[in-house]
């Protein structure tokens, strides 16, 4: 009868592959607290839970709650970057203004975006969190502008970088509305078309 291979548990795998599994149900569990509750509301007992895991794993992953904050930052920073490269590949009729723009408004109201901006206005944020959103924050900003060209089209002009961060901070500040003031969906609906269709001439301007 063949032995298992030292290291491997009942399931077959490794000790290492185990506690890959566990830190990325921890990070998760991370991000779902966030946007269902907030910061205020986030507690390292309700992510646990929420994972599957006990207390001592945890622990032994992430020894405080800002340590797991920063570490599930981290994590949607490598996430965001794969799920947008993804959708830039899958989805050429998104390759025009217009699909910039509903693709940047869709990440923005998503959990993910809004489990963030509830942590960023919730609380200041500790120095190695608030590194892991500028990494974030990075990460959608070097998406966009190496896409810019094959968005734009005819309409690249010169300013066309600097546009485009109007856009990006219009559409994350009808994001942080949607979040706190909480729009009926017909109103954040008609909202979101009127600042479309400026944004829409904004980024084709001659």
């Amino acid at each position: 009868m063949p032995t298992t291979s030292a290291g491997r548990g009942r399931a077959g795998r490794t000790q290492e592959e185990r506690s890959a599994a566990t830190r990325e149900a921890l990070l998760e569990a991370t991000v779902a607290v966030l946007a269902e509750e907030g910061y205020a509301g986030l507690t390292t007992t309700k992510v646990a839970a929420r994972a599957g895991v006990t207390r001592g794993a945890q622990v032994h992953h992430f020894p405080s709650r800002d340590a797991l904050v920063a570490a599930a930052i981290s994590h949607l920073v490598e996430r965001t970057a794969d799920d947008m490269a993804k959708i830039l590949s899958d989805r050429p009729d998104l390759l025009t203004v217009e699909g910039l723009l509903d693709l940047l408004w869709e990440l923005f109201r998503g959990p993910v975006f809004q489990a963030v901006l509830q942590f960023v206005a919730a609380s200041p944020p500790e120095p190695e969190i608030r590194q892991s959103l500028m990494r974030l924050d990075q990460t959608i900003t070097r998406l966009m502008l190496e896409h810019a060209s094959a968005f734009f089209g005819d309409h690249h002009h010169p300013d066309s970088d600097d546009r485009l961060f109007v856009a990006f901070n219009a559409i994350s500040g009808l994001a942080l509305n949607y979040r706190f003031v909480r729009f009926d969906d017909a109103l954040l609906a008609a909202r979101w078309e009127r600042t479309r269709a400026q944004l829409v001439r904004l980024l084709t301007l001659p």
